[in-house]
Order: structure tokens, then C-alpha cells, then sequence
């Protein structure tokens, strides 16, 4: 009977096992959990913390086990997860599993069929494996024995909440952290902490809406009504100050634009975050990157504009979103008196329908040709320098080789493929650099009073360090993700009639610009103000001195963006 009684519960072992294999995984190839006696301490943690309630479910075990069913299913997502990016699926990233579509996930994709073929197996065994063992297993474990691990459980998580960790790789951790930090990476509570927080960025979009219904404008602008006035910004796409040419590149990346006048480059601009949904709030409202959700309380930008009787658009070349999109694109988006998306979920980079920035400037064209309104204000929304890199440029700008361009057996984290990546992303700041010279040449054709601001939502990590990171959102925040491009340029028509402003424009090139500074300047670009203006934050000022400037990580976390690019 005793040996009976032990083989069913070698089942529940196992059945414990495969649900929490990421763990056991994350533990093992762990950059951040060095030391033995740590990695032990993670894998017991993030198993114990879902075995707490094991007293109460110790006579009806097989029920108690049965809810795991599908995180057992899961648990080969979440290790191939952790073997890309070495650590397990934040809050970011299930959020953008959530909102992404086919054409996106099929540029992830490329270069993984054998691991998604081999998740997908796995994922029908574990779940097999584990109905099997939940049907061999006993019944009911020992009362005494439950009770006792559920203490210990009980005892290690409440340790979690009022211990600090000091020293080399246990930096310390603020209490409001330990769900993100800590519990958040055990699996599968992860998950739902994560969701969590996605329900709760959901409930700060709609406050963001009665925001814009119920704000309260005191603008004031001195123009004349009669004079055609047309103010455009240019969001690029992972976007790295460094490669580009008019910044001090080794590489002429930007020929075009480096032969512009009336064009200043900004040398020291940091992003506000590592991702778009995060960055674009910020830039938009003026908000702190250290007071994040104050970006919903107030309207973005747009609504300024629009407020004071300017025509709105906004032109996205932004893949669109799927069926949960009401995210931060949207929101924002709709701001504006009409939007226009060109990429559309059905997207397949198989049959060429991902446009390239290009595409937007027939629909400017169109727009500003169209319009029956002397006042402008124009939003392009590029997808710029988004992996995969060679997807975002004609072959006629694959002029670094060797490249990515039409190889499907690149691996998107591969270190080994640091120079045709390094290629490809140049090539698709040469395209960035003819998409925006084309804007700057066409507006200059209308002869109005006009100005284009460009700047990137966050910039890229390509492998530059012994890290070896890639992409954004990473939970290390790099100087490659934190340092963008930004880029003003004046028509003839607006020096004449705001020399002050761009005599400011040129001393201010070299200020560290951070926090606020673009919400701030749009507006005094167009000589808008508002009880709560602060020209201490605008680059068309003399009064710019931007103080403290931060960019917030995945994990909602400030970092303090002087030490990142002095």
C-alpha cells in the first residue's frame, strides 16, 4: 500500500514539475540569479507561493491541481519566452501579445519556425503528461504535511514583502515593487499580476477620455486669422540618435537632411520610455516620466490644437492593433479631427502590403491640398526603424552589406548577426532620412509660415555591449534606447516672422532636453499659451533649462537619464 501511495505521488510531483518548469528554467539560465543557494531560493519561492492554500485543498488534491490545466499548457510559451530574452514575460509583453495582429507576428516570427513548431509540441505534452499524471495521482496528501508547507509558503512570501536585499547582483527592492520584481516572475502568478495591470492601463484610458470631455482651456494665441499657418510632427520608430550621420555618425546616414537650412538637430534628447505605449503619453501631454499616470488626467497635444480652431490630423503608418486596441495609439489618436491608418491589421509581409513611410506623404499631400482651413497641425506617425529593419526600406537604400534584406533565417536574438543587423538599421535610417527631406522639401513648396518637428518614441538596443540586448523594452535601460533623434525645421516664411524664436531654436541645440520639452514646445512653436505654460521647457525659448529628466523602464521604474548619455 505504501508503495502505491508513493508512486501516486511521484505523479503529483511531476504534474508540479511541468507546471512550474519556467521557474526551474528562469533559475537555471538566469543572468540576474547568479549564486546556488539564490537559484534555490527562487524555484522554491515561486512554487511555494502557489501552494499556499495546499492545506485547505489537501483531501481534494486532484481538484486543487485540475485549475493548473491550462498554465501547464502554457509553461512552453513562457520558457521559449525566457530562452529569447533570459528573463520571464512582463507586463509589456503580454500587453502586446494582447494587441498585436498576423502581419506583426509574423515579422517576430521569421527565423523561428523550428521553436514555434517544437513550443506547439510541447505544449500538447506537457498538457497530456500532466491530465496523466492528474489522473494517477491520489486523491488527498497528508493533512499535517500540507499544513506545515503551507506555513512555510506563507512565512517565505510574507519575507519577500519585508526584507531588502543589499549588494552587488541583490540590488534593493521597494515594497511597491515586489510584485513586479518578484512575484511577477514566478509563473503562473506572473501572468495574472501582469494581466492585472493591463485591466488597470485599460481603466486609465478611460479616465484619459473623460479628461479631454471634462478639461477646462484657457489658451490664447497671437496670429493672424487669414495667414496659413501648417505645424507638422514627425514620430519616428526606435530611432537611435547615434546612427545618424548629421549627429556625428562614422556613416553618411542622412545626406539629405544634413544639406538642409533651417534644419537644427538636437544633440542630448532623452526619450521619456523604452516603449511606445508608455512613450507616447508622455510626449504628447507634457506629463513626468517619474508621475506616469498623470499622462490620463489631462488631454494630449491635439486637443490644444484643435481647441483653438486648428484643422487636426493624424496619418499613422503604425501597424494597427487587434481586437483588444484601445490603447494608447488609439486614445491619442482620436484626439484629432480625422485619422488615417495605412497599415491595416491584415498586414502580411508575405504579399507586400507593409507600407514604407513613403506612402504618408500622398495622404499629406492630399490633406493639406484639400483642406479648406488656414490652420494645420499634422501628426505622421511612422514606423520608422521598427525590426525587422530591412522590412522598412526599398531595395534601392540597402547600401550597407551584408544585410537582412531578403534572408528569412535571421534569429531576431542572435549576437552572431550584429553586423547585417547594424547594416540593415542604417539602411533604414538612409530611407528615414529621404521619408523626412521629402516632407521638408514639400512643405517648403507651400510658402506658408511652417515648421516640422521630428523625434523618435525611443531608440534601440543592436547588441552593443557584452549584455548583448536587443530591440526595446528591455528591462536594462541602455543609452542606445534612451538617447533619440529630434529635429526641428522652419520655413523661410516663420524665421521672418519669428526671428526670436529661431534664434533660440539654434543656441539651444546642445541643451539636455528631457521632461516635457516637446508637449511645451509645439505649442510655443505656434505661439500658443495657457495658465499652466512653462517656457523653461521649450526649445523656441530663451528661458529653456530643463531640470531633472528621467525615462521610465518596462517595470514603470525612473532612471535617471544624466548618467545614461553624459
Amino acid at each position: 500500500m505504501k508503495t502505491i501511495n508513493f508512486k501516486k505521488n511521484i505523479y503529483l510531483a511531476i504534474a508540479v514539475l511541468i507546471v512550474f518548469s519556467p521557474n526551474i528554467y528562469y533559475s537555471i539560465i538566469s543572468h540576474e540569479i547568479v549564486s546556488p543557494s539564490r537559484k534555490i531560493a527562487f524555484i522554491v519561492f515561486s512554487i511555494g507561493v502557489h501552494l499556499i492554500p495546499l492545506v485547505f485543498f489537501a483531501k481534494r488534491i486532484k481538484w486543487f491541481m485540475a485549475a493548473f490545466i491550462p498554465f501547464a499548457a502554457l509553461a512552453p510559451l513562457d520558457i521559449f519566452f525566457i530562452s529569447l530574452y533570459s528573463y520571464p514575460p512582463t507586463n509589456s509583453v503580454l500587453r502586446d501579445i494582447m494587441e498585436t495582429n498576423a502581419g506583426e507576428a509574423a515579422e517576430f516570427m521569421q527565423g523561428f519556425r523550428t521553436p514555434v513548431i517544437l513550443m506547439v509540441v510541447f505544449a500538447v505534452v506537457f498538457a497530456v503528461v500532466f491530465i496523466y499524471c492528474l489522473k494517477k495521482m491520489s486523491g488527498a496528501v497528508n493533512v499535517k504535511a500540507a499544513a506545515g508547507l503551507s506555513t512555510i509558503f506563507t512565512a517565505v512570501t510574507l519575507l519577500t514583502f519585508f526584507t531588502t536585499q543589499q549588494g552587488g547582483e541583490n540590488k534593493y527592492v521597494s515594497k511597491k515593487e515586489v510584485f513586479e520584481t518578484r512575484i511577477g516572475k514566478a509563473y503562473p502568478v506572473g501572468v495574472i499580476t501582469h494581466l492585472t495591470r493591463f485591466y488597470l492601463e485599460r481603466q486609465q484610458l478611460v479616465k484619459h477620455r473623460m479628461a479631454v470631455e471634462g478639461f477646462h482651456y484657457n489658451l490664447k494665441r497671437r496670429q493672424d486669422a487669414s495667414e496659413k499657418e501648417v505645424y507638422i510632427l514627425v514620430i519616428g520608430e526606435a530611432s537611435r540618435a547615434g546612427n545618424y550621420g548629421i549627429n556625428g555618425y562614422s556613416r553618411n546616414t542622412t545626406p539629405n537632411l544634413s544639406a538642409m537650412s533651417n534644419l537644427i538637430s538636437f544633440s542630448n534628447v532623452c526619450a521619456p520610455a523604452t516603449e511606445t505605449r508608455t512613450s507616447l503619453p508622455l510626449m504628447l501631454t507634457g506629463a513626468s516620466p517619474a508621475d506616469y499616470g498623470s499622462a490620463y488626467e489631462k488631454p494630449g497635444v491635439i486637443t490644444y490644437f484643435r481647441k483653438l480652431g486648428f484643422e487636426t490630423h493624424w496619418i499613422s503608418n503604425q501597424i494597427e492593433m487587434g481586437i483588444y486596441d484601445k490603447s494608447v495609439k488609439s486614445v491619442f489618436t482620436d484626439e484629432a479631427d480625422d485619422r488615417t491608418v495605412l497599415n491595416s491589421a491584415k498586414g502580411d509581409i508575405k504579399d507586400n502590403s507593409i507600407k514604407y513611410d513613403g506612402e504618408i506623404i500622398p495622404q499629406l499631400k492630399k490633406i493639406i491640398s484639400e483642406s479648406k482651413s488656414n490652420k494645420l497641425f499634422i501628426v505622421l506617425h511612422t514606423i520608422g526603424n521598427h525590426y525587422r529593419y530591412d522590412f522598412r526600406y526599398p531595395a534601392e537604400f540597402d547600401v550597407f552589406k551584408p544585410s537582412m534584406k531578403g534572408r528569412d533565417d535571421v534569429r531576431i536574438n542572435d549576437p552572431a548577426s550584429k553586423e547585417i543587423k547594424i547594416n540593415s538599421y542604417d539602411n533604414s535610417i538612409l530611407y528615414v532620412d529621404r521619408f523626412l527631406s521629402d516632407v521638408i522639401r514639400y512643405t517648403v513648396s507651400l510658402e506658408v509660415q511652417s515648421g516640422i518637428v521630428f523625434i523618435a518614441d525611443h531608440g534601440e538596443d543592436i547588441f552593443d555591449d557584452e549584455r548583448n540586448l536587443f530591440g526595446h523594452g528591455n528591462k536594462a535601460v541602455t543609452k542606445y534606447v534612451a538617447h533619440v533623434p529630434f529635429m526641428v525645421w522652419v520655413s523661410g516664411e516663420y524665421v521672418k516672422r519669428h526671428p526670436d524664436k529661431t534664434a533660440a531654436l539654434k543656441s539651444n541645440k546642445d541643451a539636455k532636453l528631457g521632461g516635457g520639452f516637446l508637449f511645451q514646445s509645439l505649442l510655443d512653436m505656434a505661439g500658443v499659451t495657457y495658465e499652466d505654460s512653462d517656457l523653461t521647457k521649450s526649445v523656441f525659448s530663451d528661458k529653456l533649462s530643463i531640470g531633472k529628466r528621467d525615462i521610465i523602464n518596462t517595470s514603470f521604474q525612473a532612471v535617471d537619464c544624466n548618467r545614461l548619455l553624459n
